[in-house]
């Protein structure tokens, strides 16, 4: 991996543990690890569904890999961040990335900042299908979950 792009991969966590990501991780985030966030769901006993994200990396869910090696490779992009989402229309993984165009990276940092929005390839695993969108997250319980 370039060190360039390891640099922004770094600027990027920085950012994210600014917004509350557990700072357990920050080993695992200066080893290069890919992390994994399993977006966990409950009742509270007021009857809202709460949601946090359970932070784990690749290579504890290695179910993923596919899924991260293949769009790595296909679009010549790094994977840094993997949300894990359950839904009505499938388990949907959002994969976190940093291109290779330094020019939209100061751009894709403020929507980090500023309205928690990053660019991701989202995988519907049942249906085996993706697609390249942009995602809202949110920081809680020292993971991320998907927001809109």
């Amino acid at each position: 991996m370039k060190e360039t792009i390891k640099n922004e991969i770094l600027k990027r966590y920085e950012i994210l543990f600014g917004q509350g990501l557990t700072t357990d991780a920050k080993d695992w985030v200066r080893d290069g690890k890919v992390l994994i966030s399993n977006t966990l769901r409950n009742r509270n006993l007021s009857g809202e569904i709460e949601s946090w994200g359970v932070l784990f990396t690749l290579d504890e869910k290695p179910e993923y890999t596919p899924y991260v090696e293949k769009i790595e490779s296909e679009r010549n992009i790094k994977v840094f961040m993997g949300i894990v989402t359950r839904t009505t229309v499938g388990t949907l993984l959002s994969l976190m990335f940093v291109s290779e165009e330094e020019s939209e990276w100061e751009c894709e940092r403020d929507f980090m900042k500023e309205g928690k929005i990053h660019y991701a390839f989202v995988f519907n695993i049942e249906e085996e299908h993706y697609e390249l969108g942009t995602i809202q997250y949110e920081v809680t319980g020292g993971g991320l979950v998907r927001s809109e």
